[in-house]
């Protein structure tokens, strides 16, 4: 486990695109595992947050004053577990994995969780369906118990793009009879582990693949296995966020709602692309939103 302890200053502000100084904060980290990711991960947190190379022997106060970054979905479980009466701002995990822990949680406990999720909003999403295409088309999206509530939200953003939405409602491993009848131009993946997972990936994109059907989804790992672009959040996306979000907890000591990336970009899969007769232009590759290049 990865656990130091640190107290943050105006080593935060030194990264923070209005160069203020913040009021001390007892930041630590909490991560669940040793993968290379993972390490990544807290190396890019250490380059973020100067001070955290500096350990604090007698650490800071508990209270509301401290807030731990819970990294991944093992981070988060362990920050549950073990961090009673801290703050804890969850980064590196989805949010459906977060909503779903969260539902396990008494209300005065989930009062102290806040995140920044691992993957882009709808609205990102469905706008990079609008500018890939051009036109009004019919995008398919399937739904489970783990997706269920963002339902709305995929509505909302598709009525603010007039894109038409076909809706079906799938359990477990269902959707390769579904997406024959769901009469879609383009499927919109959302980031539900019990329908897109390692056993169940190949077939659902050899299925759209067949039907002529693109796919458009949340990271760049599926825009590699055969989605046809996808909208997501590169790591310094999420930790760039997320000193804007340790900057603003610092100042006002209260936490933000959890939310999606505030930056984003694009991943294309040329070859699949191709395959589907899609030309994708400069204007699609260039959709997100990133840091200003005097604030990175």
């Amino acid at each position: 486990m990865q656990r130091r302890q640190w107290l943050v200053g105006m080593g935060c502000a030194a990264w923070s695109p209005w160069a203020r100084p913040i009021a001390p904060i007892g930041l630590r980290v909490v991560a669940g595992e040793q993968s290379t990711a993972q390490l990544q991960v807290l190396e890019a947190l250490y380059q973020r947050f100067p001070a955290l190379r500096t350990p604090v022997p007698s650490g800071p106060p508990r209270g509301k004053r401290e807030l731990v970054l819970a990294v991944g979905p093992a981070g988060l479980r362990k920050a549950a577990k073990e961090e009673d009466g801290a703050h804890i701002l969850s980064l590196f995990t989805s949010g459906p994995s977060f909503h779903e822990m969260m539902g396990t949680l008494p209300g005065e406990v989930r009062s102290r969780f806040t995140a920044i999720f691992a993957e882009p909003s709808p609205a990102q999403q469905i706008q990079l369906i609008d500018k890939l295409f051009g036109k009004r088309v019919v995008v398919g999206v399937l739904f489970g118990s783990t997706t269920a509530y963002l339902e709305p939200l995929v509505q909302r953003a598709a009525q603010t793009a007039k894109l038409q939405l076909r809706i079906a409602r799938h359990d477990a491993g269902g959707a390769g009879r579904l997406l024959p009848d769901l009469g879609a131009d383009v499927l919109l993946a959302l980031p539900d582990r019990d329908l897109y997972n390692a056993g169940s990936l190949h077939d659902i994109l050899e299925t759209c693949y067949r039907r002529n059907l693109p796919l458009v989804g949340y990271s760049a790992g599926l825009a590699n296995a055969g989605a046809t672009a996808c909208a997501y959040a590169s790591m310094t996306d999420v930790l760039w966020h997320a000193v804007e979000m340790v900057d603003d907890i610092a100042l006002k000591g209260t936490l933000p709602e959890p939310q999606f990336p505030r930056y984003w970009r694009v991943a294309v899969n040329d070859h699949v692309a191709r395959s589907l007769n899609l030309v994708i232009d400069d204007a699609v590759r260039a959709l997100g939103h990133q840091p200003s290049s005097e604030a990175r």
